[in-house]
């Protein structure tokens, strides 16, 4: 490595040192030396960055930032400081950080894994149009990618050009089979860019199984009226899930009943609730319908569930009331009358003092009515209650509520004829007669009294009388305009379509040039969904009255109905000329603008509403829902911004800024939106998760935990789960996460970002088995994310699973055979499963992209093993001639040429290795293995003292040692050696049983029955040594315990036949093929086993 640094290699004397340890893989002691070495030239960027991998490869990643952001500030243009720095960065979740970084080099097109790693840095910090960008380039680069493609339309759609999105996952949908999920996406953009239309077409043409398409589909085609098709399509969202979601079966179930189908509607209802489904929602709604299909009795049992459930809410019992009122059940419907009265505040009927507090006003078995009193009106309630106590007989109380709705509404008749049957049932004939006069004197034709009934029909929703009543009217007035207007108003409530035509076209045969007979035509036609006939109408109607706003509205209305956008734009911008710019037809006019795709001037008509008329609240708030809708992010969040600083922000509007905000990075905003939100709503679950999403995202993740604790319980959706986990992870909480993440999956199995947070959380704590089974149901979801493949690959590698490592490397390089650093994988797993040939193909073909020292030393060891000996050893030649201080190369170099018989050019190698590295304790042990095969005992005995002396602490070298010299006759000094390799760690059995043996020849007794003892403890029943002890006790003159281990002996199983020292025998391996090693920076080969090396000279 001497000339890897620019300057100061003689002055500074820990460079060496440094690379040294690093050569060897001692990369603690190499970060402490290259720490000394940057410290005395701080402006060397090499030396940083040395420091920097030798900390990284330790596990010190903030170490390793720190000292890459040192080289980078010594030499601004070190790109390979830049690179680690922000791969280190974006590792750790910095992705802001990583993103600065990255930005100091430019990215060669070749580098494609830096650019997906940019690419993901970009989506990770919420930059999906910048990240849509770099997809783009990506996808323009390799335009037969369906990932990179896929993955650009789906930034794009993130980032809110959903156009642009749209035409991707279309082109994608056509050019692959199986394109259905594609269509499913593109009509998600049509959704979002507001053409229901078009998004309603491409949901029909995806998968019939994709239950999210064929929702959103149904939701589309009941905004659009058709019913039936939403009834069916939430039919097939039900049969392909488990169980019944509530809501979806609701949905189904109002479709059916606006489908003219309601009792199938009620049956669905029925359905789910006989399944012990009986939450008060879904009684409620059995009851709303039933209400609707007629079915009175049992909308009374439906409400009167809810109210038992726990829901007694006054519309409840208003609505039950109002059931029991038409169903002719008058008591209960005053009961509940009464009960809405009084908790409503605007009570009409309280019990009399008289009573106690738990007696009911209708007791059973009651003789007289209870007396009650009247507090302030409430005149629909009060109406309805008058006639429920006249048709019980209750008279004077009915009478006393009638004339309280005089009261508060004079014009009302049906309460005038109410009092007077009142007042003839409590025998008051005078006051009756009076009252009678006056009704008469109001309603001196009989058809005012029937056109006053036929309106009160119409207040009460009895639209099919009304009607009725209104066709009566017109046998004594006919041509009566405004009672055919009537007529097709009430036709139109009650669906009446045909009829409220026919009326239409009845008085425009009488005056078809009437302004207000145009308008009663535009209506039916409007109501039945004839907006080209309406637009018609009104229009001719504006030919008359130019200037009639009404007119004006109604035909703007018919043409946004119609779509014609732009003319219903004109329309209402006429009317509110007309009417000297009125806010709601200026309000109008901004809606059909933007309808119509003119947004600026939508947004500057709506802020000409908020100039004109400040009072106004909800305009900002129609221009931040309008900028939301269209994707415009920016100017969605300034118009909430605008609303708050006018106190005219509620809590849906609070919300919506803050999701505006979190789309254009503005955090800090989000938060506080969120935060608003929560406190005008504290029980609210959506904000508070809301509010934990904008905290995760802004790292304030204790403060986000403490709310997502509330939230991710029961019912929540996956994204809270998953803010959590990633909250707590971030907080170093891997346990609690893992569970969360469990939950997180237990409710979305196919949740990709949750399995892949969960694979991380695994490989954190090193739970690498349940790493490896988490990306196995990743890949089952979805195979084309490469990062899982080399994540799963490198673990197997690290555990030895070479094997499963390859088939990994194999599907990443099937997607890009040019992988370099995959390639470089590939080559090392095949070295270690033995496939040398194999590995050294691979080799040649990264070292053709260009030169590798790394893989060049592999290229030659793998030759090598192959038997490619020649070229093998050209390589090696290659490799010393161009760095001869590469310790690892000589290593391989001098095996082979041991390997191929040449021991004197090994020996010579191995020389010059130790020369250069003299501290090299492998060198010695591979010196010592060569001496073997020369057959020179001094030799070896020479090498592993020297081992020794550079690793004292290697227990097996020590070992060795005492064992050589005690063959060679050489007794203290075996006896020193031993106790040496003791210290060191070595406990073994064999080498008490040395010795004791060597004791005995001393007949040093006491010592070798000490020794023999020792032997014992660790093989109770091992013949040798129960001899040894057996002769130590013989030589100290107990014989009888001296007998009783012969004894022992002879019983025992193990015995080495003819052994004189009860050497061990050498472990039993399966054969392999023999490997060269090395030592390099990047670990390529195995390191030499040590503990064999005593068992190879004794054999």
């Amino acid at each position: 490595m001497a000339g890897f640094f620019s300057k100061g290699d003689k002055q500074n004397q820990w460079i060496a040192k440094a690379e040294q340890a690093y050569e060897k893989g001692l990369f603690e002691d190499a970060a402490e030396l290259f720490s000394k070495a940057a410290e005395a030239e701080p402006s060397n960027a090499n030396l940083w960055i040395k420091l920097a991998a030798s900390q990284k490869y330790t596990g010190k990643y903030d170490a390793a930032v720190r000292s890459y952001k040192k080289a980078a500030e010594a030499n601004p243009d070190a790109g390979e400081a830049w690179i680690q720095l922000a791969l280190l960065l974006g590792d750790s979740g910095k992705c802001d950080e990583a993103l600065s970084a990255l930005s100091h080099v430019v990215i060669p097109e070749s580098e494609l894994y830096l650019r997906e790693r940019k690419c993901e840095w970009l989506e990770r910090t919420g930059k999906y149009a910048d990240a849509a960008v770099l997809a783009a380039a990506l996808s323009s680069a390799h335009p037969t990618s369906k990932a990179y493609r896929t993955r650009s339309a789906d930034l794009l759609l993130r980032a809110g050009r959903y156009a642009e999105a749209r035409e991707i996952y279309d082109d994608l949908s056509r050019s692959f089979e199986g394109g259905a999920e594609y269509a499913a996406s593109a009509g998600l953009c049509s959704e979002l860019m507001g053409d229901a239309k078009g998004a309603l077409f491409r949901y029909r043409n995806a998968d019939e199984d994709d239950l999210l398409s064929r929702y959103r589909r149904a939701r589309l085609e009941e905004a659009a009226g058709e019913f039936k098709e939403a009834a069916a399509s939430y039919a097939k969202v039900q049969q392909g899930t488990d169980g019944d979601d509530i809501s979806v079966s609701a949905r189904r179930a109002f479709a059916l009943f606006f489908a003219g189908n309601g009792k199938e509607a009620a049956s669905q209802l029925e359905k789910i609730i006989s399944r012990a489904n009986s939450s008060a929602e879904l009684w409620y709604l059995l009851g709303a319908v039933s209400f609707m299909n007629g079915s009175l009795k049992r909308a009374v049992e439906a409400f009167d569930m809810v109210i038992r459930i726990g829901s007694p809410a006054p519309s409840l019992w208003y609505m039950k009331g109002a059931a029991e009122f038409l169903s002719g059940k008058y008591q209960d419907a005053v009961e509940s009358f009464d009960k809405t009265s009084r908790m409503t505040g605007g009570s009409s009927v309280v019990k009399s003092s008289m009573f106690d507090e738990e007696e009911t006003l209708f007791a059973a078995g009651e003789s007289a009515p209870a007396r009650v009193e009247f507090g302030s009106a409430n005149v629909g309630l009060l109406s309805m209650q008058a006639v429920c106590l006249a048709a019980l007989g209750r008279y004077a109380e009915a009478d006393k509520a009638a004339r309280m709705v005089l009261d508060a509404a004079s014009d009302r008749p049906d309460m005038e004829l109410l009092r007077i049957r009142c007042l003839a049932g409590q025998g008051k004939y005078r006051p009756a007669s009076d009252a009678f006069a006056r009704v008469s004197a109001k309603m001196p034709e009989d058809y005012l009294v029937l056109f006053e009934h036929a309106e009160i029909l119409m207040l009460e929703g009895e639209y099919q009388k009304a009607a009725e009543t209104w066709e009566k009217l017109l046998s004594f007035c006919p041509g009566n305009t405004l009672v055919y207007s009537r007529l097709v108003e009430s036709a139109v409530a009650c669906g009446a379509y045909d009829e409220a035509k026919r009326a239409a076209d009845a008085l425009l045969a009488d005056v078809s040039s009437d302004v207000f007979a145009l308008l009663a035509a535009g209506d039916a036609a409007y109501a039945a969904g004839a907006y080209c006939d309406a637009e018609s109408r009104y229009s001719e109607a504006a030919d008359l009255q130019p200037e009639n706003p009404a007119v004006l509205s109604a035909l703007g209305r018919a043409r946004a109905s119609a779509g014609k956008f732009s003319a219903s734009k004109e329309a209402f911008a006429a009317a509110a000329s007309a009417a000297d710019g009125a806010a709601g037809l200026l309000i109008s006019e901004a809606k059909a603008a933007a309808d119509a795709g003119e947004t600026g001037d939508a947004v500057k008509l709506y802020m000409d509403v908020l100039h004109r008329y400040p009072e106004i609240r909800g305009v900002a708030g129609e221009v931040a829902r309008l900028a939301f809708s269209l994707g415009r992010f920016a100017d969605a969040a300034d118009a909430v911004s605008y609303a708050v600083s006018q106190n005219d922000a509620g809590y849906s509007l609070l919300r919506l800024g803050g999701d505006a905000c979190l789309q254009v990075d503005r955090i800090e905003d989000a938060v506080s939106y969120y935060t608003q939100a929560l406190e005008a709503e504290p029980d609210s679950l959506s904000a508070a998760s809301a509010l934990a999403h904008a905290l995760t995202a802004s790292g304030n993740y204790r403060e986000a935990l403490t709310h997502l604790k509330r939230t991710a319980v029961s019912g929540a959706k996956p994204e809270a789960y998953y803010d959590k986990a990633v909250c707590e992870i971030n907080l170093g909480k891997l346990t609690e996460a893992e569970e969360t993440l469990r939950i997180l999956l237990d409710i979305d199995a196919e949740h990709q970002a949750g399995l892949l947070l969960l694979a991380d959380v695994y490989e954190r704590r090193g739970a690498f088995d349940e790493m490896l089974d988490t990306y196995a149901r990743y890949l089952e979801l979805n195979t084309e994310n490469m990062e899982v493949f080399r994540k799963a690959s490198a673990v197997y590698r690290m555990r030895g699973e070479n094997e499963a490592a390859l088939n990994g490397y194999e599907m990443i390089l099937e997607r890009n055979p040019a992988d370099k650093i995959t390639l470089r994988f590939k080559a090392e797993a095949l070295f270690a499963l033995g496939e040398f040939a194999e590995a050294a193909s691979v080799c040649a073909a990264v070292l053709e992209q260009g030169e590798d020292a790394a893989v060049r030393l592999l290229y030659a060891e793998s030759l090598a093993n192959a038997g490619e000996t020649e070229a093998a050893q050209s390589e090696y030649a290659a490799i010393l001639k161009n760095g001869s201080d590469n310790a690892g190369a000589f290593l391989a170099y001098a095996d082979l040429l041991s390997r191929n018989g040449d021991y004197a050019r090994a020996e010579t190698a191995y020389s010059r290795i130790i020369a250069a590295s003299p501290r090299n304790e492998r060198a010695y042990l591979e010196r010592a293995a060569n001496a073997v095969k020369i057959g020179e005992p001094q030799a070896i005995l020479a090498a592993l003292k020297d081992a020794a002396s550079v690793n004292p602490k290697n227990s097996s070298v020590l070992a060795g040692v005492a064992y050589l010299y005690a063959l060679s006759g050489h007794p203290n000094e075996a006896l020193s050696f031993f106790d040496k390799a003791e210290s060191a760690g070595c406990k073994d059995a064999d080498l008490y049983c040395a010795r004791a043996f060597i004791y005995l020849s001393q007949n040093r007794f006491d010592m070798s029955d000490k020794a023999a003892t020792e032997a014992l403890k660790r093989r109770p029943e091992n013949r040798t040594a129960l001899r040894l002890k057996a002769k130590s006790l013989e030589g100290l003159g107990d014989f009888e315990g001296a007998v009783s281990y012969y004894n022992r002996m002879l019983a025992a199983e193990e015995f080495y036949e003819g052994a004189d020292i009860p050497y061990p025998a050498a472990e039993e391996k399966k054969p392999e093929p023999k490997k060269t090693y090395s030592e390099d920076e990047y670990g390529y080969g195995e390191r030499r086993e040590k503990s064999g090396y005593r068992d190879m000279i004794i054999n």
